[in-house]
């Protein structure tokens, strides 16, 4: 039964043995220290055995007496797992939608708490992330975010090594959080690699080990996992060509692979889709007339995505939240954004390589309105999206970006530079603008090659080498070795 009830004092007041003033979301203690404030408030018990020699083996403490009633202290319910999923579980139900986690998983993240003790790696980007949102969230010191980012480089590190956990979905989940994690707190003065070609090396491992004629043998959780995983890796694809995806991506698209349902993506928004339009944009030359169905696709979808938030727009009330909550039509409005903000930089993109073919004969001149249209349609989106800041828009600066690589107008770009910076406040230490130089470069030296002119348009070996001064020369290390050394 029951005995007398234990401290309801955090994590680390207990540790010091010092008083908890449970102040939320961090007592007074912890907020003067920087420090993590974990379990703060929880009511806890110890348990009391009736019999004059009642001892469970399982029981891993024992307190001595002489009466014949023994105090048996049981295993916390919070014991290290217990705390890692607790922490994980009020990171994901915050009531600002603008710090949810899910806004960039969708029901992946539910599903993470389950699995925390599967493996080291898993729980120790689960942790990371969590100290890393809460950093954020306060916009305090990041060295304890830091340093569990390290760990869990460090503890990735041995999973990768060993072939019974290297291919695991645990494992894919740990890289894929902590591609996200490393944006948050990465640091200007420390040259990390990217996570890109090793979360595809593991996701090559582990989604060839299904049968993807039976994909009812799949669960859930890694249908998911697999889903995000490729929509980030076939990203990174366009400016890493080391980034590849295996042949089973070709099974997963047959007419027995997964459907995704939740969200309905548009069809330019598929897997298929984006698969297409990252081959294109790396080998642009010899698919013109592909180029132009794809855009032709684009174009439609856009005019579709822009028309249901204009929609929308109309039906949202003033008032957003209903009591801290976000409102259902919210929500909505949050996934249509995301939709479009994935659309328009594909659009914008395939726009200038259009552009970069030598003109068919009669062909009409409407592409270059087409441009400043996407342009613009990005400035828009950027500003309306100021209410899911920060983590809800970590994908507005990178759209940004291609906004300013594409524009001509001076004045323009002005404006761009303007709201890349203000963005980019949201991250410590975050600076899109060597991404922006390098989309632009790249995207002459596309339409140096199309055009056929034989011109690089001022792009030489000088601009590279001082893009790479820019946004650092690319390493053969591992990113735990940079991180660690």
């Amino acid at each position: 039964m029951p005995g007398v009830p234990s401290s309801r004092g955090c994590k680390a007041c207990r540790a010091q043995k010092k008083k908890c003033d449970q102040q939320k979301p961090s007592c007074s203690r912890c907020s003067r220290l920087k420090i993590d404030c974990i379990e703060g408030g929880q009511q806890r018990f110890k348990f009391v055995g009736q019999g004059p020699n009642q001892q469970s083996s399982t029981s891993p403490q024992l307190a001595p007496s002489s009466n014949s009633t023994a105090v048996i202290i049981l295993p916390s319910l919070t014991s290290t797992s217990m705390s890692i999923s607790n922490d994980f579980i009020s990171t994901l139900g915050m009531n600002k939608l603008e710090f949810q986690l899910t806004t960039m998983g969708a029901h992946l993240f539910w599903q993470i708490p389950q699995r925390v003790g599967s493996n080291e790696a898993f729980d120790a980007s689960v942790q990371a992330m969590t100290s890393a949102r809460y950093s954020l969230k306060v916009r305090g010191s990041q060295i304890n975010a830091r340093a569990k980012y390290g760990r869990a480089l460090s503890a990735l590190r041995k999973c990768l090594q060993d072939p019974e956990k290297a291919s695991t979905a645990s494992t894919l989940c740990a890289i894929f959080l902590l591609s996200i994690c490393q944006g948050w707190v990465a640091r200007k003065d420390v040259k990390y690699g990217n996570h890109a070609e090793g979360l595809s090396h593991v996701l090559n491992a582990f989604a060839d080990s299904y049968d993807w004629s039976n994909v009812s043998s799949i669960t859930d959780f890694d249908l998911q996992l697999i889903f995000v995983c490729t929509m980030s890796v076939l990203c990174e694809r366009i400016s890493n060509p080391r980034v590849r995806l295996g042949p089973w991506l070709r099974k997963a698209m047959g007419p027995f692979g997964p459907r995704r349902r939740d969200p309905p993506f548009l069809p330019s928004l598929t897997i298929r889709s984006i698969d297409q339009l990252t081959k294109y944009l790396q080998d642009p030359a010899p698919h013109r007339l592909g180029i132009e169905i794809a855009y032709r696709d684009l174009s439609l979808d856009v005019a579709s995505m822009r028309g249901r938030i204009a929609e929308l727009d109309q039906e949202m009330p003033s008032d957003h939240f209903v009591e801290g909550k976000p409102l259902p039509a919210m929500i909505k409005a949050f996934g249509h954004h995301v939709q479009y903000g994935m659309l328009l930089p594909f659009a914008a993109l395939i726009n200038h390589l259009l552009r970069s073919f030598p003109p068919r004969e009669g062909q009409p001149k409407t592409q270059d309105d087409d441009a400043a249209f996407y342009v613009n349609e990005i400035c828009k989106l950027a500003d309306s999206a100021q209410c899911f800041r920060p983590l809800g828009t970590e994908w507005v600066p990178s759209t940004l970006c291609v906004a300013w690589a594409t524009t001509s107008d001076p004045n323009k770009q002005i404006q761009l530079e303007g709201m890349i910076r203000d963005y980019n406040k949201d991250i410590p230490d975050a600076n899109s603008m060597p991404v922006a130089i390098w989309t632009k470069r790249w995207l002459k030296k596309q339409r140096a090659t199309l055009s056929g002119n034989g011109s690089d348009e001022g792009v030489s070996v000088k601009t590279d080498a001082d893009l790479e001064a820019a946004m650092g020369p690319a390493s053969t290390n591992t990113i735990t070795d940079q991180l660690l050394e």
